[in-house]
């Protein structure tokens, strides 16, 4: 993978220290071919790397805002939506 397909679909930029970087990246990418090369065919998957529950909570309904504050307290919206940043935009 090179680095600037990899910097865009981290969304990423790497200006300083550019050969410092493509050296740790190969070697990163190096690491998870290695990890490729593990036979993990007996290996049952885990769900979850700790072997305990999670407690849960009951599911209580509560109050909540109307949709106008929540609106009013954005810091921008359109009609009835909140307006965010593009994640598409550079």
């Amino acid at each position: 993978m090179k680095l600037e397909k990899f910097e865009d679909l981290a969304k990423l930029k790497v200006d300083k220290n550019r050969e410092n970087f493509d050296e740790h990246f190969k070697k990163m990418l190096n690491y998870f071919s290695q990890l490729k090369e593990i036979d993990t065919k007996a290996i049952e998957p885990l769900f979850n790397p700790v072997e305990m529950s999670a407690p849960l909570r009951d599911d209580i309904e509560g109050r909540s805002i109307d949709r106008l504050t929540a609106l009013n307290l954005a810091p921008d919206y359109y009609l009835e939506f909140f307006k965010t940043p593009s994640p598409y935009k550079k």
